[in-house]
């Protein structure tokens, strides 16, 4: 019985293993509404990656990248409620009460790009292409239950609260970066992260727009995914030429973003806002 729980546990959460266990009846449809933070992460450019591979290789090292995440997800009492091919959807606050859960999802995103880095670093001393991650964060309600039909069914996390968390993550492409969190998340943790502002967008499926932030790194201390003096310079920099954009201070904020740009060239997010402030003043 317990080597059959075991194998169970590694197909869906060991906390619904656990709970049919003590509860001893059958699941049925439905679910509750709860808060939670949910985190999406994709690979870049994965698609052109797995063609570089043959499929059982593939697997191998696929395997091994989504072991990595999800050891970091389950160290920071987060659970995995799936995997959608490369990539991984992860959930907070999804069973027991975690009061700091958006806390902690926020530290699971920073350690699963640490040790993403690791990882890639390893695989390129063997002369791997190594795999980057984008990671998205957003917290809210959302039902927690069991869908599907009578006959199979699927524990999971649902509503408009995953599918904005989705979109953060797809954001990242158009900004170039890395994590990028929504106004609840930057809400809850502003005091113990660092976070830059990035835009204020409406995301596919939303009716109304929401600020969009850039996770750094930890305020305190926290080793590796502490951020550095010179991540704090830069934000302060930018956080003056985006307030100096949300004012519509066009032309003082021209003045700056040619100056950061000038020190930080690859910035997509800075280009992002130099075009639509040229193409501003390309209208008036």
């Amino acid at each position: 019985m317990k080597k059959s729980l075991k194998c169970f546990a590694r197909y869906i959460p060991v906390n619904i293993v656990r709970r049919l266990v003590q509860d001893g009846s059958e699941p049925v449809l439905g679910g509750d509404n709860r808060e939670v933070t949910i985190m999406f992460t994709d690979v870049t450019n994965f698609t052109s990656y797995s063609e570089l591979m043959s499929s059982s290789d593939l697997m191998r090292k696929l395997s091994s990248y989504l072991d990595c995440l999800s050891r970091e997800v389950r160290a920071e009492e987060g659970i995995v409620d799936k995997f959608i091919g490369d990539s991984v959807m992860a959930v907070w606050n999804a069973f027991d009460e975690q009061q700091n859960h958006t806390y902690r999802a926020c530290v699971a995103a920073l350690k699963c790009c640490a040790a993403n880095d690791r990882l890639n670093m390893m695989w390129d001393s063997y002369g791997w292409p190594g795999m980057n991650t984008r990671f998205g964060l957003h917290m809210g309600e959302a039902v927690v239950g069991n869908i599907g039909s009578s006959e199979r069914m699927e524990h999971t996390t649902i509503g408009a609260t995953v599918n904005t968390a989705a979109r953060m993550e797809g954001l990242n492409k158009k900004y170039g970066t890395r994590v990028l969190v929504s106004e609840t998340v930057y809400a809850r943790v502003r005091d113990e992260f660092l976070f830059r502002p990035i835009d204020r967008v409406v995301p596919k499926g939303n009716s109304k727009p929401i600020d969009v932030y850039e996770l750094i790194g930890t305020l305190l201390e926290c080793g590796t995914i502490m951020a550095t003096d010179e991540d704090r310079g830069r934000c302060l920099l930018w956080r003056e030429i985006y307030d100096l954009i949300s004012d519509s201070e066009w032309d003082k904020a021209l003045i700056k973003l040619k100056a950061y740009l000038d020190k930080f060239p690859d910035d997509l997010a800075a280009q992002h806002h130099m075009a639509q402030i040229l193409g501003v003043n390309a209208e008036l």
